[in-house]
């Protein structure tokens, strides 16, 4: 159970990751992948997409799943996740932490983030552009880890086929 202030800091990502993709499909683009990455350490989450479109141009399929080479990593950061950032960062320090409480405040952060993307998810934010079971969403480490895969587990529908795809080719 996330306290005030953590349930607060998701209610911000939540709000900023709105901003962001709203901005982004304005360009008419149909997305397939939507992530928020963080650190092993927990550190400032990270935005990225991919579109079909964005592949397209990059020519290079083992780009697909890759959120540090998307064209939209990152996208519009110091326009709508300063907020974020500010109240990120008043979080504990993470590594003055003992393991105990380092392993605790890391798995608020993940679950600030999961928070935000099913809200999102649940309001039908992710069928912008497209339908809901044509795009990927998830929380993710970076370097990934089977935890990523828990995650894509239960942030996308079972049924979906892009959720399938993830799976074959990425899932740890």
């Amino acid at each position: 159970m996330l306290d005030k202030s953590a349930l607060l800091l998701s209610k911000e990502v939540e709000k900023a990751l709105e901003k962001t993709f709203c901005n982004l499909c304005e360009n008419g683009e149909h997305f397939y992948y939507c992530t928020l990455t963080t650190s092993g350490d927990g550190g400032m989450p990270a935005f990225s997409a991919w579109s079909k479109e964005a592949l397209l141009k990059m020519e290079d399929d083992e780009l697909k799943w890759s959120y540090a080479d998307s064209p939209y990593c990152l996208y519009k950061y110091d326009e709508y996740w300063k907020v974020v950032e500010d109240m990120w960062w008043k979080r504990p320090h993470i590594h003055n932490l003992p393991y105990e409480q380092y392993v605790e405040e890391f798995t608020v952060r993940i679950e600030i983030l999961v928070l935000a993307m099913k809200n999102l998810d649940n309001a039908g934010f992710f069928g912008l552009n497209q339908k809901r079971d044509d795009i990927f969403i998830n929380v993710e480490l970076a370097p990934p880890d089977k935890t990523n895969t828990e995650r894509a587990q239960l942030l996308n529908p079972s049924t979906s086929v892009i959720l399938k795809e993830w799976l074959v080719e990425m899932a740890e």
